[in-house]
């Protein structure tokens, strides 16, 4: 039988093995030049708009040392006493409103005393209108997590300051905070505008916080609302994170395409899936509102579900099949989409919270309604950035909940979901989000009131923390009545 079988077939095994290394050799040059060749085509259209695909395409204007508020932070970093505790970088737990417990003034002092250094520095970084960051991503980290220990002293020193009746310096130190904040998010690393947005809300909470019983300047006061409001230096950072972003990811995979010539057409392939969804991003961080922004972030197609609770967008399209995770793991980047917008529904909530006060200053009582506001205390009334219809931040007059009794004036914003029943203690703060289903709407008191002890207190005493986990739960009754 085998006789019949034609020549060519009774080959030696070497011969097999050669065509075989041959076919695929053939198979990776024409597989490789067609992928190439679409990646190509892609690169060429963010080259048309005008956006960087090389890290050496990215302008960075030279900041003298001298010039430079990221030198005098790097100085502040090193004289930090990591031996002495604020409140919010220790494991102390106490209630998100006044009045602070006597462990809290206790740690709140002893900072004082020991980042009087840092405070100086801080002071001094704020005359500082430019900034330059390290060029690598491994060195940023080093200082990043120290910034925020940093933030978190200035910060806690600003309510220590007004607790003990300094508002002024209270005030300065604020802005200190803010002008950290606004210097990190202008860095074109993604971590580096989370921490922004972590040291904006906590800075944000710390006024809202004072403001009920704040003793400044109105003029001071002003100023503050100004720093809240001006939003142009992050809003371009907010795009301009993401387009640096897409550079690196360019970056890496043609590091690994050069590395791996075999493999370089699954690591281009996947570049490939990327660039869309990256344009997307940066075109949802440029939109005026997130209600824009949500429609184009819905379009794009993450390998993974979303790694946290589910945000207003929704699950996103995870239909294309991946094979090259040894490249790169790509990153669902829409929650950082949507906590960009919610920082500036913060920032603006907490400047009309202000402008509420300075008209309490004027008039004995807060408005009836925010239209009272323009245009002695706000040239306009800043919007609701989750709307895309411009309807300004909230404000409703709600009932305290019994034993309490009288008028709660609150400021609100809508991330998504329903209408809720506020919480029966003071809320002031950039609170946890509902575990499973949208967001809630947001509110913040302008009025200051202690809340009767609740049975989570520790021995009924409500200056004592509460049990792990109580501010994680939202109470979604049914809305009940207010006035708009």
């Amino acid at each position: 039988m085998f006789s019949q079988i034609p020549r060519i077939f009774r080959r030696p095994a070497r011969y097999w093995l050669v065509a075989l290394l041959l076919l695929m050799l053939i198979v990776r040059v024409v597989w490789g030049w067609s992928v190439h060749r679409q990646l190509d085509a892609q690169l060429a259209d963010i080259r048309v708009r005008g956006e960087p695909i090389d890290p050496s395409q990215i302008i960075r204007q030279s900041v003298p040392d001298e010039e430079n508020a990221v030198v005098i932070y790097r100085r502040a970093v090193s004289v930090l006493n990591e031996r002495v505790d604020c409140p919010r970088n220790s494991n102390l737990e106490y209630p998100e409103y006044f009045p602070r417990p006597p462990k809290w003034m206790e740690l709140a002092e002893a900072s004082e005393r020991a980042q009087a250094p840092v405070f100086a520095l801080l002071r001094e970084a704020r005359q500082y209108k430019r900034a330059q960051f390290a060029s690598s991503l491994s060195e940023q980290l080093r200082y990043l997590s120290e910034l925020r220990a940093v933030a978190n002293i200035i910060n806690d020193g600003a309510e220590y300051s007004h607790l003990r009746g300094n508002d002024a310096l209270a005030i300065e130190r604020l802005l200190d905070s803010l002008h950290l904040g606004r210097t990190l998010a202008a860095d074109d690393y993604v971590v580096s505008h989370l921490v922004a947005i972590g040291i904006d809300a906590s800075t944000c909470q710390s006024i809202m916080l004072i403001a009920p019983d704040i003793a400044a300047p109105p003029e001071t006061i002003r100023h503050l609302i100004d720093q809240l409001l001006d939003e142009k230096a992050y809003r371009d950072a907010l795009k301009q994170v993401f387009i640096s972003e897409r550079v690196r990811q360019i970056q890496s995979y043609g590091d690994n395409a050069r590395h791996n010539w075999l493999l370089a057409p699954l690591a281009e392939r996947d570049l490939g899936r990327e660039l869309p969804n990256l344009q997307l991003v940066v075109e949802a961080a440029d939109c005026p509102d997130f209600a824009q922004a949500e429609k184009i972030i819905q379009r794009c197609q993450w390998e993974h579900l979303p790694y946290a609770g589910k945000y207003v967008m929704g699950y996103p399209n995870t239909t294309i099949p991946r094979y090259s995770r040894w490249f790169y793991d790509g990153i669902d980047f829409s929650p950082h989409i949507e906590r960009g917008y919610r920082v500036l529904a913060e920032r603006r909530l907490t400047a009309v919270a202000l402008a509420c006060q300075l008209y309490r200053f004027d008039y004995g009582a807060l408005p009836q309604t925010l239209d009272q506001l323009v245009p002695a205390y706000l040239r306009t009334l800043p919007a609701d950035p989750f709307f895309a219809d411009g309807r300004p931040i909230g404000y409703s007059i709600k009932t305290h909940a019994p034993p309490l009794s009288g008028p709660r004036p609150m400021l609100y914003f809508d991330p998504g979901g329903g209408d809720v029943v506020p919480r029966a203690d003071p809320i002031h703060s950039w609170y946890a989000l509902p575990i499973q289903g949208p967001p809630v709407r947001q509110y913040r008191d302008l009025s200051r009131f202690t809340p009767p002890p609740l049975k989570k207190a520790v021995n009924k005493n409500p200056n004592q923390s509460y049990a792990p986990g109580y501010y994680s739960q939202e109470d979604n009754r049914t809305p009940q009545p207010d006035s708009e």
